[in-house]
């Protein structure tokens, strides 16, 4: 569940139930490979590195930074795969 208020985005971590707001970088809504995205998604896990999602998905739409949970989001459409700003690695995505 995410609430956009002036150009910052609060999200709450259904895990948790905090709050935490979420920076917007990048240039939303940019198009992507949709098909490739669409055909690769079921063969992400967890520990793959940006270059290797990047490979597999292509170039994300949008990009988000949620510097509370030391994790960036990289957005294709309405599903996101996660990932720890410290490893630089998947932690988690939309399924």
């Amino acid at each position: 569940m995410a609430q956009e208020v002036k150009r910052t985005l609060i999200q709450r971590d259904m895990r948790t139930g905090r709050d935490s707001v979420v920076q917007w970088f990048g240039t939303p809504n940019v198009p992507f490979d949709t098909a490739k995205a669409e055909r690769n998604w079921t063969r992400l896990k967890k520990g793959l590195s940006e270059g290797e999602v990047r490979k597999l998905l292509g170039r994300s739409a949008r990009l988000e930074m949620d510097s509370e949970n030391a994790l960036d989001y990289w957005w294709y459409g309405r599903r996101a795969v996660a990932f720890s700003t410290l490893k630089r690695s998947v932690s988690f995505w939309d399924r």
